[in-house]
């Protein structure tokens, strides 16, 4: 059987493979694992992968950090989610790379979810607790902070699972309270590469080109056909 508009039928082929999620991995994703902390005036994250394609970090100057993780009630469950923004060259450093295309500085930020039940401690007593988490994200990469309009040289899109510890101690205080000093993550996910829109309108408009290009040859003969019965 022939299809009619073959230059139609590719290029909607060629546009769905490329709006698929990346596979440049088995599971759809580059692994990926990291630290961050929150708390005693740090506010940061370090994601690297083992295969050396992905690497992203971000670090907010200590005076501008938070001086405390939480403070919780005991013997009641506590919300431990954060978010952990990507700062810019004005209130610190970020910074990352993506299959070896490197950006000065990130955008976005990732939120650790997480909850835990606080246990009865005395006034002063240090306190020590591990929390289930996951976390989520985006990052996007850019290049020219200091021009007028920052490029865009990659984005992705992180998620996964972890732990975090929490160190704090016992408040002399009615109702008892726990003081969390600062929070430590440990965490392993992946990292999956969002398509930037400008290149998803290049690649469409190449698309097209491409369709036009093909279907060419069947009008250009349709319209000889009809001249050659109209001298009959």
């Amino acid at each position: 059987m022939r299809l009619r508009n073959p230059g139609i039928w590719l290029s909607v082929l060629l546009v769905a493979w490329f709006l698929a999620p990346p596979r440049a991995y088995p599971d759809g994703g580059i692994p990926i694992s990291g630290t961050a902390i929150f708390g005693g005036c740090c506010e940061n994250f370090f994601i690297n992968s083992s295969s050396g394609a992905f690497s992203a970090g971000s670090a907010v100057k200590p005076d501008l950090g938070p001086s405390l993780f939480a403070i919780c009630t005991q013997g009641e469950v506590c919300d431990a989610t954060k978010f952990i923004p990507a700062v810019s060259p004005v209130d610190g450093q970020s910074g990352g790379s993506l299959n070896g295309v490197g950006a000065e500085f990130l955008r976005g930020g990732i939120t650790f979810a997480g909850s835990v039940f606080i246990p009865p401690a005395a006034p002063f007593e240090d306190v020590t607790l591990a929390v289930p988490i996951t976390f989520q994200g985006e990052l996007s990469g850019f290049q020219g902070f200091f021009t007028v309009e920052p490029t865009l040289v990659w984005s992705v899109s992180v998620s996964g699972t972890g732990n975090l510890t929490l160190l704090g101690f016992g408040a002399p205080s009615s109702p008892p309270l726990d003081v969390f000093r600062i929070g430590y993550y440990s965490y392993n996910g992946t990292a999956t590469p969002i398509p930037e829109p400008a290149t998803l309108t290049l690649f469409g408009i190449g698309a097209i080109a491409v369709a036009l290009k093909l279907r060419r040859p069947q009008w250009w003969q349709r319209k000889q056909c009809r001249r050659l019965l109209q001298d009959l």
